[in-house]
């Protein structure tokens, strides 16, 4: 929901002296992504941007920014819309390169068996692209912030664009049960994900890669002449480089 242009530098540098000292109380993302981390489950950010803030004193809610996982063979991959639109990461780069506090919240258990995965991942890709809500994000602030009445009722039409909160209500609407029924897609904000129950906290996230989740998968050729070589993360390490035959 806190989307940011590009410039704003919302992610961070992959580069040593950026990566921040590992928190007291976070865990290494690596050591909770197989034998925790499952499908449904989601990210609840808190950024350190004044953008951030704002969101975050509108809501009363420390987090200002969220979004989904999900597992797709063995890769962690993570849904969001953010500055850039609609788009799926690796979970493991979303947590390397976010500029701010990370915190996994997992869906609660008794929640867990009426999720229809196949419905929960067809939205999340149909809605890939779409760009991100500016104008919608704005005048959900105008509405909250003068105690205007918010939206209630959903619609079939395809959004022409989706700010953060709106995109995971949207899909977990479809693939299993609307987390705001007070109020629509459009009018969900991160706290009402929060608060919604379908959820609870379980740790702050910590990138224990030493950096190697931050790194682009294709690095320029070594010598004139050679061709790109893939430098493949499987969400734990990063192999060697290949290159094309």
């Amino acid at each position: 929901m806190d989307g940011q242009p590009v410039k704003r530098r919302r992610w961070r540098s992959p580069r040593a002296e950026r990566e921040a000292q590992r928190p007291v109380d976070a865990i290494d993302y690596q050591q909770v992504r197989e034998h925790g981390i499952r499908t449904g489950d989601i990210l609840l950010f808190s950024g350190a941007y004044a953008l951030s803030g704002v969101i975050e004193w509108t809501t009363h809610c420390p987090y200002s920014h969220v979004a989904m996982l999900g597992w797709w063979k063995d890769r962690l991959i993570a849904f969001q819309s953010d500055s850039r639109g609609v788009e799926v990461l690796p979970a493991s780069t979303m947590v390397c390169r976010y500029n701010g506090k990370v915190d996994w919240w997992s869906l609660d258990d008794a929640r867990r068996p009426a999720l229809d995965e196949d419905r929960f991942f067809d939205t999340a890709l149909t809605l890939l692209g779409i760009k991100f809500g500016y104008l919608k994000l704005f005048g959900l602030f105008v509405q909250m912030m003068l105690r205007w009445p918010l939206g209630r009722a959903d619609t079939n039409q395809p959004p022409s664009s989706m700010f953060c909160s709106q995109f995971v209500s949207c899909c977990f609407r479809n693939g299993l049960g609307d987390l705001a029924p007070a109020v629509n897609d459009a009018s969900t904000s991160p706290a009402d994900i929060m608060r919604s129950g379908f959820f609870r906290k379980r740790y702050r996230l910590f990138d224990g890669s030493g950096g190697q989740a931050c790194e682009r998968a294709l690095l320029p050729p070594r010598k004139a002449g050679q061709p790109y070589a893939a430098a493949i993360w499987d969400g734990r390490r990063r192999e060697e480089p290949r290159t094309a035959r």
